[in-house]
């Protein structure tokens, strides 16, 4: 049988080999650490597949951004035509092959009036009838719209009712 004799030091307590030190270095199972890395591998070995394997994902969010921005844009329109009491138009302008939104508050009485350019997401193209709207200080529009926003792999519709000037996204 052949048994490691054991160092006994009793002045050199460090050097002393104890039972308890190696039920730790053997201990089964991971430690927190271990358990941290292999969860931030995993997260961002999924982040990276599924840019790859699902881009129409990542696509379909630029089309609901900017769709987004275009309804707000125009709610805001109505707004400012109530609170103004002014007639307030909106029109789809391009310029430098990039689409905008063409903002004008009417002058009146109470307001010198003003003009606003808002571009909207370079990847997405707008197209629908009419390219200009005008909102009434009463809240209604002048005439309905419908714009369809559409990229490489989504579409987003945006409606306005001309009774009452509500603005519709889908």
């Amino acid at each position: 049988m052949n048994i490691a004799p054991v160092l006994y030091l009793p002045c050199c307590p460090a050097l002393v080999r104890n039972n308890r030190d190696s039920d730790r270095v053997h201990r089964p199972g991971v430690t927190l650490l271990e358990t941290v890395l292999a969860v931030v591998i995993l997260s961002v070995a999924m982040v990276a597949t599924s840019a790859l394997v699902r881009p129409g994902v990542f696509a379909s969010s630029a089309t609901r951004g900017a769709a987004g921005d275009a309804a707000s844009l125009l709610r805001f329109a109505r707004q400012d035509a109530i609170l103004k009491r002014s007639a307030v138009d909106v029109e789809l302008v391009s310029k430098g092959g990039v689409q905008h939104l063409f903002i004008t508050v009417q002058p009146n009485a109470f307001d010198s009036g003003s003009q606003v350019l808002w571009p909207l997401a370079s990847t997405v193209q707008v197209t629908g009838t009419p390219t200009r709207i005008r909102f009434l200080p009463s809240g209604d529009a002048d005439s309905s719209l419908r714009w369809d926003l559409i990229d490489d792999s989504s579409r987003r519709e945006l409606q306005v009712l001309a009774a009452g000037g509500i603005v519709q996204q889908r």
